[in-house]
């Protein structure tokens, strides 16, 4: 699973994004264009690795990165229910 991308509610993106910036990171996301303007997909989210698994949802490492440019990865707990890979 490691380098995917997968498909989550917009709301969700936006909550794991809110709380990489309270740290000085963000979200490496996937980009769509529409109507010549290049906009963040606040629906993809690069999974750099799945840590673990339970019932509910999934430990994951996203891809992140500090407003420096360097890559850090972000670690948080993905509902499965917010999951439509």
């Amino acid at each position: 699973m490691k380098g995917e991308i997968w498909t989550v509610q917009e709301w969700f993106f936006d909550k794991v994004n809110d709380d990489c910036k309270d740290y000085g990171c963000m979200l490496s996301g996937e980009y769509t264009e529409q109507g010549g303007i290049t906009m963040l997909d606040h629906t993809k989210l690069r999974i750099d690795d799945v840590l673990c698994e339970t019932e509910k949802a999934y430990k994951v490492r996203v891809e992140a990165e500090t407003r420096g440019g360097e890559y850090k990865g972000w670690t948080t707990w993905v509902p499965k229910s917010v999951v439509t890979r």
